[in-house]
């Protein structure tokens, strides 16, 4: 990517700074009736649009002078002094790396984009909390479940009477409600009914690919599903692996030191399937039921974690007992017991 610079004046705000566009100032664009969403099509930068859009509120704003730079192409960024060295547009760019996007499952997992702004215990390294789990109201963050920390006050707020009221609090104005089921205005789809069209799942399923809003914004509807870190929920598995690693994490050998090794060997064969066996066990051959049951009564502590780390809520963990006998449904191994903090 090449890039003019800039550096020998950090205002930018006269004409003359902008080498490969138009400048033209937030009074100039108010006149001719240019609104935010004007700007944000033509694919200005967010911060120029939230600047613009805070002077139409304030017309007795200091922010008149400033002024938005139309790039030519294939130029862009705040004062048009980026470009790719290719003659495709950055929106082009952009569009082929979704379009291309496909379905794989490698050793090379996804985990999405860190939220870094709360100190939060997701789990062991490399589980890190999507900001889509911030106020879902499901406890992520094993460290005093901050995640959902003062969300309350969100149900407290309320809308104007030309306002639909999400139901996260947030406000949306009223003629968005109900006009496109497949694009949600409310980060928590609430404004749009709940249907699950094969037009709505195919959406949903391929939003790893759809650098759109209605992908890249929205929390799940369903407190059950969790969020993939790309736009997509599921309630099975993720299209780039982020169930996994967050699985995998916990399960690890290293995060559940508190049983033998023998133990946990047998754990895994209980709990994973062939597809991942490998992933902890090298060239690993698991015993048959009968085997493995009577190992683990042999190997396993009378009663016990696993895994050593809260499994949802962060205090709700699974027990086993290695007198009890091991139950399965749907190839789940289904705990012994369930340990939960009441506060």
């Amino acid at each position: 990517m090449r890039s003019f610079d800039l550096s020998s004046n950090r205002s930018f705000t006269s004409e003359k700074y902008v080498i490969h566009g138009t400048s033209i100032t937030f009074e100039t664009l108010k006149r001719k009736n240019i609104t935010g969403e004007h700007l944000y099509l033509l694919s200005a930068p967010v911060d120029v649009v939230e600047r613009y859009q805070e002077f139409l509120e304030n017309s007795q704003s200091p922010l008149s002078i400033h002024t938005f730079n139309n790039c030519s192409e294939p130029w862009f960024g705040e004062y048009c002094q980026y470009s790719f060295s290719m003659s495709c547009t950055f929106n082009e760019i952009v569009s082929t790396y979704f379009t291309h996007l496909t379905f794989e499952i490698n050793d090379s997992v996804y985990n999405g984009a860190c939220y870094i702004f709360m100190k939060c215990n997701r789990g062991p390294s490399p589980s890190c909390l999507d900001w889509r789990e911030v106020c879902d109201r499901k406890i992520d963050c094993l460290n005093d479940g901050r995640d959902e920390i003062d969300c309350d006050q969100l149900d407290m707020n309320e809308c104007k009477d030309d306002e639909f009221r999400c139901s996260n609090g947030f406000c949306i104005p009223k003629e968005l409600f109900n006009d496109d089921s497949l694009n949600p205005d409310c980060i928590d789809s609430s404004d749009e009914k709940y249907d699950e069209t094969e037009d709505y799942l195919s959406v949903r399923q391929n939003c790893f690919k759809d650098p759109t809003f209605r992908c890249e914004e929205p929390k799940c509807r369903n407190e059950r599903m969790l969020s993939c870190g790309n736009g997509q929920c599921s309630m099975l598995f993720c299209r780039q692996d982020r169930d996994s690693i967050l699985k995998d994490a916990k399960l690890s050998r290293n995060e559940n030191l508190h049983i033998s090794f023998e133990c946990w060997e047998i754990l895994i064969c209980y709990t994973v399937t062939d597809i991942t066996l490998d992933y902890f066990l090298e060239n690993a051959e698991c015993v048959d039921d009968n085997e493995k049951e009577n190992r683990f009564r042999e190997k396993c502590p009378f009663l016990f974690f696993f895994t050593i780390q809260p499994i949802v809520l962060n205090h709700v963990h699974f027990v086993y007992a290695n007198n009890l006998t091991n139950r399965f449904k749907q190839d789940i191994f289904v705990p012994h017991y369930i340990c939960y903090d009441q506060e």
